[in-house]
């Protein structure tokens, strides 16, 4: 009767108003208002429409709130403040390079394989022409080449996966065979573990050139051996130091690559090598991946590279310095790089670490040691009220930075849905999607 229906009117406000959200009347448009609110995505209200809820007008007045709403973006949670979703195109920054920091277990697994996983759906429904690269020195990231059919490429001393340290992109606009021999003094110095005399570069830099003029697809072995008939004594030294990477026990780079693959999912999995020949191992992958980076230029397709642990990069300064050589260069050829890591500090007191987080325009701000939250607070211009967020955010929350945009973020995965079985990097998670 009417004094129920006001009495449920009522009660309907009440619920509304204490939402901030306030209920008017449609008077003589009851039929209108029913079909609007149908799934058929038609609004029959003739001009009557709001675009904002109540609450949505108030959190941006007076202007204390900022959202991240990019057309096109990638979902990547909720805005603390306002309750808004955050969407970021991050091929429209200036400088898409990003980072993903947190302590261990503050969620960076699950917010990289988030951004992965909508990346490959979207190459998958054919809405955008990428690729993914993961460089997983730790194993984390099998399961996405699982489900999604991409090409797990295990680099250890037994495997028989092999990849050419010699490999050539013919469709760069430098000099390859120049860069080759860059890429060469910076590796052979990481396998010396000292620096190279100017005797040294000059007979390198000569060896290079002498292969790439007597052989189309030349191994580590056949540039040794040009190596092996120079006249000056450092040549015989340098042959002899390497000989194990060459005809030795660890001589996974010296022969043709044996890889040949279009897929667009492809993951390096690199755990079963220790920590000297694990570095020694990211720097050829690096090259690797800027070959296939400037392949995928040509073809128009967008390579989104992802490297987790890149801490492990940063200890040595012949890899550090190449690290940050590919890292400065990527954006021109449509490279999208991400590097994950719990250790901050290390990025904090490497100059080239310091380097990547000033050309980083994206990041993902997750639960942050006190030193590394005070540090990142300092670099990156952050206030009190948002350093509160890092401080001790929950799982999956933190700071969302973009250009020159920071909000505070919550993106929680439902732990009982598939995507979630994927993402986990619990230790639990993992053994029971191992062994069931």
């Amino acid at each position: 009767d009417p004094d129920e229906l006001k009495e449920n009117v009522d009660i309907v406000k009440q619920i509304a108003a204490s939402n901030d959200l306030v209920v008017a009347k449609l008077r003589y448009m009851q039929e209108a208002a029913l079909n609007t609110l149908l799934p058929l995505g038609k609004n029959t209200l003739g001009g009557v429409t709001r675009s904002l809820l109540t609450s949505n007008i108030a959190v941006n007045s007076p202007f204390t709130s900022v959202d991240l709403q990019d057309k096109g973006g990638k979902f990547y949670g909720i805005n603390q403040l306002s309750s808004n979703i955050i969407s970021v195109k991050r091929e429209d920054l200036n400088t898409p390079s990003g980072l993903i920091l947190g302590t261990s277990g503050s969620g960076k697994g699950m917010s990289t394989k988030a951004e992965i996983l909508s990346t490959i759906l979207r190459q998958q429904e054919g809405t955008t022409k990428s690729e993914v690269i993961i460089v997983d020195p730790e194993d984390e990231y099998s399961i996405i080449g699982q489900v999604f059919k991409g090409e797990q490429i295990n680099i250890a001393p037994d495997s028989k996966t092999y990849i050419n340290v010699l490999d050539l992109s013919q469709n760069q606009d430098e000099d390859p065979v120049k860069m080759k021999a860059e890429f060469l003094l910076s590796w052979i110095s990481k396998l010396l573990g000292r620096g190279i005399s100017g005797r040294e570069k000059s007979i390198i830099d000569r060896v290079t050139r002498l292969t790439y003029d007597l052989y189309d697809t030349p191994t580590l072995k056949d540039w040794t051996e040009i190596l092996r008939s120079q006249p000056e004594t450092e040549a015989v030294h340098l042959t002899l130091d390497l000989e194990l990477y060459v005809e030795g026990s660890l001589d996974i780079f010296s022969h043709q690559t044996n890889l040949k693959t279009d897929n667009p999912i492809l993951i390096y999995n690199v755990k079963k090598l220790g920590d000297e020949m694990k570095q020694i191992a990211l720097m050829v992958i690096f090259d690797q991946i800027w070959n296939r980076l400037v392949d995928n230029q040509k073809k128009g397709i967008s390579t989104w590279i992802y490297f987790d642990e890149m801490q492990l990069l940063l200890l040595d300064k012949f890899a550090s310095d190449f690290f940050f050589r590919l890292w400065s260069r990527v954006r021109k050829y449509g490279g999208i790089p991400t590097g994950i890591t719990q250790n901050v500090g290390t990025l904090l007191q490497d100059a080239n670490g310091q380097r990547i987080i000033a050309n980083s325009e994206f990041m993902i701000l997750l639960k942050q040691a006190k030193l590394d939250r005070e540090s990142l607070v300092h670099l990156l211009g952050l206030s009190e009220e948002l350093e509160q967020f890092l401080v001790n955010p929950d799982k999956g929350a933190g700071l969302i930075k973009a250009g020159n945009t920071v909000v505070p973020f919550t993106n929680k995965i439902p732990n009982q849905t598939e995507l979630y079985r994927i993402m986990s990097t619990d230790p639990k998670d993992m053994v029971e999607r191992e062994y069931g």
